[in-house]
């Protein structure tokens, strides 16, 4: 597999979790990942992945196995947001929005940003991100922590996991 020539980086710096790059992926990714990986976080629950594409969610913004340990991205993609022309309240709008809808059921909250200078790393999103944080703080719903932490803990309790039919 491709992920050979990376094993003493992954060993090194103890990465058990993966995101593929534009979040594609396949099934045999799955297989692929789950040799190397604890978890995966590539599928969207319900987004778009670009402007104009179709949609590509799992339909479940909650944890489920597929091979690996699938942590679905629950909040809108910011670079899908900021290619669309989206504001920086927009952004902030919509994702608290979504907020409010997983707090309601009980779902997984996924946030991914893309810190590259014309993306994410900008005053007025920035400002506004610290803005974000603070009131998802204040949520005690919430509970903040690396995707690791989070897959570690539930794959040790496997009520928490969604309920998918296997194929």
């Amino acid at each position: 597999a491709c992920f050979n020539g990376f094993m003493p980086l992954i060993r090194e710096f103890s990465v058990s979790g993966h995101r593929s790059p534009a979040i594609s992926r396949s099934p045999r990714s799955f297989e692929v990942w789950s040799e190397f990986f604890r978890y995966d976080s590539s599928v969207p629950d319900t987004a778009r992945c670009s402007p104009g594409s179709e949609p590509e969610g799992c339909g479940i913004p909650l944890p489920f196995r597929i091979g690996i340990i699938e942590m679905p991205i629950s909040l809108p993609l910011d670079s899908s947001l900021l290619f669309i022309g989206r504001t920086a309240d927009e952004l902030f709008s919509i994702w608290t929005r979504k907020l409010d809808w997983l707090e309601h059921h009980g779902a997984l909250a996924v946030l991914v940003l893309h810190c590259e200078s014309h993306l994410f790393l900008r005053d007025d999103l920035l400002s506004r991100y610290r803005d974000f944080l603070d009131a998802l703080r204040r949520r005690e719903a919430f509970w903040i922590a690396p995707l690791a932490e989070i897959a570690a803990h539930v794959e040790s309790h496997p009520d928490l996991w969604a309920a998918i039919p296997s194929p």
